[in-house]
């Protein structure tokens, strides 16, 4: 006599499991990001350029990759379809976190931005001080009077 098996809701399909690891790949990606971010203020404030070079190049990779994943995301999101009462938990749950490691980024990213729009402006007044030094410097040695060479013209002839 052959039992029938009711399916158990509380174990994740094979849908639902995969979302979830498509899900979990994303976060880690969203987590390495905001860790960059949060280096990125620090090189930032130590004026390291190099530094700052290379970590844009690996948040680019990690952007990237980001990005590669969305298709990967968008079918396992359509074979989920409303998916189990466990899964669309740890479904939301996991997307919840990527908002929220977003949303950090988005901060980072406005307060580094911010940062830098106030490195650019102070080096534009230096640089338009040093500029307004240099004009008025060559406006006066223009107009100078050159030096006299010939000292004898003016010589007390008396004597």
């Amino acid at each position: 006599m052959s039992r029938s098996r009711r399916p158990d809701t509380h174990a994740p399909s094979s849908a639902g499991s995969r979302l979830v690891g498509v899900l979990r790949r994303q976060l880690e990606l969203v987590e390495r990001v905001h860790a960059q971010a949060a280096r990125q203020a620090k090189l930032l404030a130590n004026r390291d350029a190099d530094g700052l070079a290379a970590l844009v190049h690996e948040r680019n990779g990690a952007v990237s990759a980001i990005q590669a994943g969305e298709a990967e995301l968008a079918s396992a999101l359509a074979e989920f379809g409303t998916g189990t009462a466990p899964d669309r938990q740890q479904v939301a749950e996991l997307m919840a976190s990527i908002e929220q490691r977003l949303e950090a980024v988005r901060t980072l990213d406005a307060a580094t931005a911010e940062a830098i729009g106030a490195k650019r402006d102070e080096v534009r007044r230096e640089l338009a001080a040093n500029g307004a030094g240099r004009q008025a410097h060559g406006a006066y040695a223009a107009h100078a009077v050159a030096p006299m060479r010939d000292t004898a013209r003016y010589a007390d002839r008396r004597a």
